[in-house]
């Protein structure tokens, strides 16, 4: 997902994504919420702004075919940061293949950075 974001590509982001799920991202303590299509066409529209996600000493949790990545981030534009918080990810396995469920995430500009 982070690869198609960078990328720019709306197909690359979704690949990694259950198709219905949805984002819900906290900004300033309020939820942003949205389907992972909308996300996916923001995001992938072709721009010249460089973007970068990076995540950090994931916590994963496996239970068979259910799994939690909680990780820190940092998110870059044009190579500077300009937001850090916390991902989370919900993932089901089906077919043998990881799909991410649903994400939560934290915004914030009062980032150290790494």
């Amino acid at each position: 997902m982070f690869e198609g974001m960078a990328k720019r590509d709306a197909g690359a982001i979704k690949k990694p994504l259950l198709a219905g799920g949805t984002m819900v991202l906290m900004r300033d303590g309020k939820p942003t919420q949205m389907t992972f299509e909308a996300f996916a066409d923001r995001v992938g529209r072709p721009g010249t702004t460089r973007i970068e996600e990076r995540i950090h000493d994931p916590l994963v949790r496996i239970d068979n075919d259910l799994a939690v990545v909680w990780a820190p981030f940092e998110f870059l534009v044009d190579g500077k940061l300009d937001h850090c918080g916390t991902d989370l990810f919900n993932l089901v396995r089906t077919d043998g293949k990881w799909l991410i469920a649903s994400v939560a995430d934290t915004g914030r500009k009062d980032c150290l950075v790494r």
